[in-house]
């Protein structure tokens, strides 16, 4: 990133020389990324992160969508989504806009009767996410897909937290990334718009194909382009290097009395584990990990601080209180076990002290 950090400064819709390198740049971080993402390089379209992408996706299929029907329709929204999502879909009420809550149950896991009832009534979007920014659950992405396609409706994959630990499966119509997740610059996401894909801007303007207005950033573009490039060589070897050291710092969590696991053991990504804290709450504990040198949360990063229990919690049928008894510990994929046996060490002892 430095070049275009220090040196290169010319915008990458001039037409001048430094304009030029510039966009040369821009254009070939883009196929790096299409590339690794194996879809062609006009359809990633950068933006500020994945919020945007997410809200572009909903808010732009919306917009489609009445330009083409001359009126709102219904979208199917899981009910376990990032805060991205669901402040997007309350956006669409306000619009006039039905939607369909796709249910899970108490592993969080998807119920697929619910999505087939939904595909019945013809949303002109479902969007549910790879995997849960709160318990690591994952979705079946291909059977998903695969559902929506049967019935032609286009689906939109939330996978910011699955790019870079899970192989990237064959991306639906629209797909959300944002770079901080696999490693790359804060402030820069794409969202993949497949060819057949009508989706109206969010923000006008001439830049990313006349789909999306704004000076993009190179020097961002450069750095996601690498650190896809990275995570996507890597994420093999790191995956079957964490997967041990996540599930043994799992059995010794739940090891200490009273603890249990908050989502499905089978269906789920080493890297996010969720916990439940009979008789503690989370944020609570939370603040005496942090003292302790432990980062944790009570959920995920863009909720964490809200005073209202977790709604991915609640909507896996636990109570207001159970909800507020939980914490979410997640890891990189290069984690070292000595952390990780320490952070167990410490939470145990931590949620002793506290019980006493």
């Amino acid at each position: 990133m430095l070049p275009y950090l220090q040196g290169t400064h010319g915008n990458p819709s001039s037409q001048h020389a430094e304009g030029r390198k510039a966009r040369a740049a821009l254009e070939g971080a883009r196929e790096s990324i299409a590339h690794h993402l194996k879809v062609e390089p006009h359809c990633a379209r950068f933006t500020s992160g994945g919020t945007e992408s997410t809200a572009w996706a909903l808010l732009g299929s919306a917009r489609a969508y009445k330009r083409q029907h001359g009126k709102t329709g219904c979208m199917a929204i899981g009910s376990t989504e990032h805060n991205a999502t669901t402040e997007a879909g309350k956006l669409l009420i306000e619009d006039g806009w039905l939607i369909i809550d796709l249910p899970v149950d108490r592993d969080g896991v998807l119920n697929i009767d619910s999505l087939d009832a939904a595909l019945a009534q013809s949303p002109a979007l479902v969007s549910l996410h790879w995997v849960n920014s709160e318990t690591g659950v994952t979705h079946d992405v291909a059977s998903i897909h695969s559902c929506c396609a049967e019935r032609g409706v286009a689906l939109h994959l939330d996978a910011t937290q699955g790019i870079g630990i899970l192989p990237v499966p064959e991306l639906p119509e629209l797909t959300t990334l944002a770079a901080h997740k696999f490693g790359g610059p804060k402030g820069i996401g794409a969202l993949v718009i497949r060819d057949h894909v009508d989706l109206a801007p969010l923000i006008p303007g001439t830049q990313e194909f006349d789909s999306r207005g704004g000076t993009e950033s190179v020097a961002l573009a450069v750095g996601m382009a690498k650190a896809l490039e990275l995570a996507v060589a890597e994420q093999a070897a790191n995956l079957e290097r964490i997967r041990p050291l996540a599930d043994q710092f799992l059995s010794d969590v739940l090891n200490i009395p009273g603890i249990t696991l908050n989502g499905s053991f089978d269906q789920r990504i080493p890297t996010i584990i969720n916990i439940a804290l009979p008789g503690i709450r989370g944020d609570t504990l939370a603040t005496a990990l942090d003292l302790a040198g432990i980062a944790c949360s009570t959920g995920s990063a863009c909720s964490s601080g809200a005073s209202t229990p977790s709604h991915v919690l609640l909507a896996m049928g636990r109570s207001e209180q159970e909800a507020r008894q939980a914490i979410r510990l997640s890891m990189s994929p290069t984690i070292a076990e000595a952390e990780l046996q320490r952070a167990a060490k410490v939470i145990r002892g931590e949620i002793e002290r506290i019980r006493r």
